[in-house]
């Protein structure tokens, strides 16, 4: 067998051996270790080539990670746009069913980003010099919880800490940026709208009721009339009548009892137990669009009505016979039984009621009063909100009244006889007194006599006992409704309807005028509201994410080692205390993975023959596990 032949022993200049060969025979030396030989085997790889096909993949796989954040910027843009809209309809109740999920999916997002970009930026920082602290803080920093403890548990701190801590902070922000961006509330934002209502001063339709236009016109008037003396009293206080008609109310009893007023005159109305109205009648408006219930409606009726200044009195000791002579002499406007309406200088007349008992007198002073009624409408149904005089037209009214100069002669001569009933002809054996002095005393139910019990067998009214300020408003609401319900017959019974075309000015039997107001409308349907505060903070947060999934594609396409953070692959290279094959140091972390998969590895004594051991990191058999150590053993 051939034997090895070694190399010469030679000494040095210092005077010590050493082996003096040539450099293949080291070589050849090296080659009889195992260890040696299989470092000496390593194939060279050259650094990671950030423009190759494999670096470009991983690259595009990355900037995946930012596609969430597009979409919750999406979202945000698509909120922003909604705001307003019907939330009853699409894409609103789908941005409602998404926000729903913002609290969950956004703080998963931001984590896997954030994370992923801590991880990137430690890696790239490493390949050109991070301080221990600063690698410690990137990778120990990559949950929010771990970001706020840290500080505490490495017991460092510096200028990294803040700003991690301020990054974290965005991922429940935006969870709830994400939820709250989207609120369904009652729109706040009021329309124009247009409303059409009946001109109180409008012309009287008809110049006598037994004319051709009276003839036509009285049977609605009279009707409609009726229905409104004959209302209930709920109907009879409220805001409208019995068709929702608005009732304008009478101002002159705020003025008397001196209710507060705001600085712009308005008297409130919400705030007065019963308002006193100008009329039983109130008048008719229409919109383009129908009053729908789930809208609220507001508007200014700018309108006028008869106020009557009533002073009351009494007589007593006419008899029947006597008062029959008085209605002969004063043949102009009564009914032939009990009521009189005697015409003094304009604008006075003087109102009579005759009884057994004796006669009630009136005088009134009829006058206009300009009001302006703000009322509010759920759907079609009204309130007035508060009243205050209105302005008086800058040429002066004349005549003084509605009432005043023609119309006086056909209004007064179809008044006194509006309220007639079955018994009004049985004049001579039972003069009963009329619903329209009936309602003085008794409002709530004008139509039903009431026997007199002084006098047996007579049903009668008397009056004067009411006072003057009862008197004046009742006779006033008796006035305007006659007017109302005579000048637009049938548009005060439910026929009155929007005209997109000016009406023809030309006299006649509904030609009655109307006048134009701009309100508003606000729609009671749920809609979205954009809430712009979590919205900016969804920006911010959502921009955040997809800054820091761009970088963090970037950074790792840009390192040029393998990846070694948070993998145990690189505890065993060059390790001396694990039993693996050597190889390239430019290994990535993937592969090493697969080649030391089934490596059993343990934290251990590296040192077990010595009486101190040595705690380390390497390969079962190389090192002894730690668990297997006997109690009270030191470690070096």
């Amino acid at each position: 067998m051939e034997s090895l032949e070694l190399p010469e022993m030679s000494s040095s200049g210092d005077g010590s051996k050493g082996i003096s060969a040539p450099v293949d025979g080291l070589d050849t030396l090296l080659g009889l270790l195992p260890a040696a030989k299989a470092v000496r085997d390593i194939q060279a790889q050259p650094a990671r080539n950030p423009l190759s096909w494999a670096s470009i993949s991983i690259f595009l796989v990355d900037l995946t990670l930012a596609i969430p954040a597009i979409l919750f910027l999406v979202y945000a843009a698509m909120v922003a746009r909604a705001d307003g809209k019907d939330a009853s309809t699409e894409p609103v109740l789908s941005l409602i069913n998404a926000a729903t999920y913002g609290p969950s999916i956004f703080p998963i997002v931001f984590a896997a980003v954030t994370a992923n970009f801590l991880r990137a930026l430690a890696a790239w920082k490493l390949e050109r010099g991070i301080t221990v602290l600063n690698l410690e803080l990137l990778l120990g920093s990559r949950s929010v919880f771990s970001a706020f403890s840290i500080p505490f548990s490495i017991r460092s701190i510096n200028l990294f800490v803040p700003l991690l801590m301020v990054l974290w902070a965005l991922s429940p922000l935006g969870g709830q940026a994400a939820l709250r961006a989207v609120e369904v509330a009652p729109p706040e934002t009021a329309e124009p709208w247009i409303v059409q209502y009946l001109d109180f001063m409008s012309e009287f339709p008809y110049s006598s009721p037994t004319s051709s236009a009276g003839i036509d016109l009285l049977p609605a008037a009279l009707g409609a009339f009726s229905a409104a003396l004959a209302a209930p009293p709920e109907v009879k206080g409220a805001s409208q009548d019995a068709f929702r008609n608005i009732k304008i109310p009478m101002i002159e009893p705020c003025q008397r009892a001196d209710t507060p007023k705001d600085q712009d005159g308005w008297f409130g109305l919400e705030e007065r137990g019963n308002i006193s109205f100008s009329s039983l009648s109130g008048l008719p408006i229409a919109s383009l669009e129908p009053m729908i219930t789930r809208a609220n409606y507001s508007f200014v009726l700018e309108t006028s009505y008869v106020y009557a200044n009533c002073s009351v009195s009494h007589s007593t000791g006419m008899s029947m016979t006597e008062f029959r002579s008085y209605l002969d002499a004063n043949t102009r406007y009564n009914n032939w039984r009990t009521l009189v309406i005697t015409p003094l200088f304009e604008p006075q007349v003087i109102f009579t009621s005759w009884t057994i008992n004796g006669l009630t007198n009136a005088t009134c002073n009829l006058t206009t009063t300009f009001v302006e009624a703000e009322v509010r409408c759920r759907g079609s149904v009204c309130e007035n909100i508060r009243a205050r005089p209105g302005k008086i037209p800058e040429k002066p009214l004349y005549p003084k009244t509605v009432l005043s100069g023609l119309p006086a002669e056909a209004f007064f001569r179809s008044f006194v006889n509006a309220s007639e009933t079955p018994w009004s002809k049985e004049y001579i054996a039972d003069p009963y007194s009329t619903p329209i002095e009936y309602y003085f005393t008794h409002p709530e139910a004008p139509y039903s006599a009431r026997r007199n019990a002084s006098e047996d067998g007579w049903r009668g009214a008397e009056i004067w006992p009411v006072g003057d300020e009862v008197f004046s408003q009742r006779f006033t609401e008796l006035l305007n409704t006659f007017w109302i319900v005579n000048i637009a017959p049938f548009a005060v019974t439910g026929n009155f309807t929007y005209e997109s075309q000016p009406r023809d000015p030309t006299p006649g039997p509904t030609r009655y005028r109307i006048h134009n107001v701009t309100g508003s409308v606000i729609s009671n349907d749920p809609v979205l509201r954009a809430s712009w505060g979590w919205i900016a903070m969804l920006i911010v947060a959502s921009s955040v994410i997809l800054l820091a999934g761009v970088l963090a594609a970037a950074l790792r396409l840009l390192r040029r080692g393998p990846d070694i953070l948070d993998r145990t692959p690189l505890l065993l290279r060059d390790n001396p205390y694990a039993d693996v094959q050597p190889v390239s140091s430019m290994e990535g972390s993937v592969d090493a993975m697969a080649r030391l998969k089934d490596v059993k590895v343990c934290i251990g004594d590296g040192k077990t023959e010595a009486a101190t051991g040595r705690l380390v990191f390497g390969t079962v058999g190389e090192v002894e596990p730690l668990a297997r150590q006997r109690k009270g053993r030191l470690y070096s």
